[in-house]
């Protein structure tokens, strides 16, 4: 059963180690962004619509008709998707001894899932927001998060993680495994 960890992050033990949920970091747009999106979506629509009486014949007005409604529905598709991503995507990680998954699921759906050898992995940090964003409370959803390195590559994952989420996410981490530190 998941536990509160720190701020968003939920954990539980597993057998071997441990398994932590990251929900994704809504910023403070998203709640503005999606109404404002769907009113001009209504505009364009009625705006579309209502020339759609110009038209010279019933036949042209007609596939007018269709194309404006195509053009919505398409919109609000579009739009629908991105709401149900931003407000049901979470990431979650899985760390053992012997592995570490970092899986990214949208509506509990696996949307990405990446896998390393947990003796590979090092210089687990985390990456705090630019200067001029660390004057705010909260960082920014995009520029904060959790970086490690895997063999010769650098990997990120916890995008948006608060100082003290990635902190109380790092120490959890390392009592399963004490992650090396290379110059």
């Amino acid at each position: 059963m998941l536990e509160p960890l720190a701020g968003r992050l939920k954990w539980e033990r597993t057998s071997y180690g441990i398994r932590v949920e990251i929900p994704a970091r809504v910023g403070p747009m998203a709640g503005l962004l999606g109404p404002l999106i769907g009113i001009g979506m209504a505009g364009f629509a009625f705006r579309y619509l209502s020339r759609t009486e110009m038209a010279p014949s019933g036949e042209a007005r007609l596939v007018h008709s269709w194309i404006g409604i195509g053009i919505c529905a398409g919109a609000i598709c579009a739009l629908g998707s991105w709401l149900l991503r931003i407000l049901t995507a979470r990431t979650v990680l899985t760390l053992d001894p012997t592995e570490t998954r970092i899986q990214r699921r949208i509506l509990g759906f696996d949307w990405q899932t990446r896998s390393f050898s947990t003796v590979g992995l090092s210089d687990l940090e985390y990456i705090p927001p630019p200067r001029i964003w660390s004057e705010q409370k909260d960082s920014d959803p995009v520029t904060s998060e959790i970086q490690f390195h895997a063999g010769d590559r650098t990997h990120s994952f916890a995008a948006g993680v608060t100082e003290s989420e990635a902190r109380a996410l790092i120490g959890k981490m390392m009592e399963v495994y004490d992650f090396p530190k290379f110059p």
